[in-house]
C-alpha cells in the first residue's frame, strides 16, 4: 500500500471535463486522511470526499481510525 499520494489539483478539474471540488484538501494525502476521489451517478462523475487507506484488523475503531499512521509506522 502506498505510504501517501498527491491529489490533483482543484484547477486542473477542467482537464477532466468536471467543475473544481468543492470541499478542501490537502496537497498530499496520507492514510487517514480524506481526499478527492471521483464517482460514477445517475447524474454522472462527482467528486466525493473519502478516507485514504486500509484500516488494519487490529484496530479498535474501524470507521474513525485517526491515529493509524501512528500506529502504523510505530509498528516498524
Amino acid at each position: 500500500m502506498c505510504a501517501n499520494y498527491e491529489p490533483i489539483a482543484k484547477s486542473r478539474a477542467q482537464l477532466l471535463n468536471l467543475f473544481e471540488p468543492t470541499f478542501d484538501y490537502k496537497t498530499d494525502i496520507f492514510p487517514a486522511h480524506n481526499g478527492p476521489i471521483i464517482i460514477s451517478t445517475d447524474r454522472g462523475l462527482e467528486w466525493r470526499s473519502a478516507r485514504f487507506g486500509l484500516v488494519p484488523n487490529w484496530a479498535d475503531n474501524r470507521l474513525c481510525c485517526t491515529n493509524l499512521s501512528v500506529k502504523a509506522f510505530s509498528a516498524i
